[in-house]
């Protein structure tokens, strides 16, 4: 026959009360690398964010060089015409 396990409300002895308070070391250790990972991943987040705006203002600033380079030749070529 199966028995009932009954609860206990005993005090803990120092063998459990080390391993409760190790066991919490443990979780708070967890919870400290999770919220580094999390900051991590924050921190690639902005730092591709960062290179996208980057690459984006270059790409304006060569097409804007490209359009001024064609417009000193358009101007050199009209001036010589005439």
């Amino acid at each position: 026959m199966i028995e009932k396990f009954k609860y206990v409300t005993e005090e803990p002895n120092d063998e459990q009360k080390t391993k409760i308070s190790s066991l919490q070391a443990r979780i708070d250790d967890g919870k400290k690398i999770e919220k580094e990972i999390k900051d991590f991943h924050k921190s690639v987040k902005d730092a591709e964010a960062k290179l996208k705006a980057q690459k984006r203002e270059q790409e304006k600033l060569v097409d804007q060089g490209r359009r001024e380079g064609v417009q000193a030749i358009a101007n050199m070529i009209a001036v010589h015409t005439f």
